[in-house]
């Protein structure tokens, strides 16, 4: 990985990256961790966000894994509530979680439509419901959900995906 420039400075600063096990979500919790916030890294891979937050230790950063289905509200406010207890704060949000049923309108199931919607749309904002119930109450905090191209371009055999994501 490159070596980016810290920019940004969050020192004393409390981040939680949901879809935080690999790829946008993983790269996006070191990041922050590197501009000196602790993170809370929420995936449904323990795997994932084990790893995730051994490779934010090797960089010096803190941070601490959350298996979590972003879809389970109490689940979901529980882990906010422990991130606040360890650390004291809540500052961002990044609701970056999200699955894709690659398949054309003919073949997608309702099934895995409800699930897309579920985890992409409903998912990201139990998330923001939970985050700022804490960030009201100290006066201040950013939440930030990914979209998608799709939403605009479209794509083929992504019609739940490009639907949840635009929501």
């Amino acid at each position: 990985m490159p070596d980016i420039p810290n920019v940004l400075s969050l020192e004393g600063r409390v981040a939680v990256v949901t879809g935080a096990g690999r790829g946008v979500g993983a790269a996006t919790a070191r990041m922050l961790a590197r501009a000196g916030a602790q993170v809370a890294l929420l995936d449904r891979d323990a795997a994932g966000v084990t790893h995730t937050a051994e490779q934010i230790a090797l960089g010096g950063g803190e941070a601490l894994p959350f298996t979590n289905d972003i879809t389970d509200a109490f689940a979901v406010e529980r882990t906010f509530d422990r991130v606040v207890e360890e650390w004291g704060r809540l500052d961002v949000l990044v609701n970056n979680a999200g699955i894709l049923t690659e398949a054309s309108l003919e073949e997608l199931t309702d099934e895995d439509f409800q699930e897309t919607l579920d985890v992409n749309l409903r998912g990201a904002m139990v998330c923001a419901r939970a985050a700022a119930a804490h960030m009201i109450q100290q006066g201040s905090g950013r939440i930030l959900s990914a979209a998608s191209g799709s939403t605009r371009l479209g794509a083929e055999g992504l019609t739940a995906y490009a639907a949840a994501k635009a929501g």
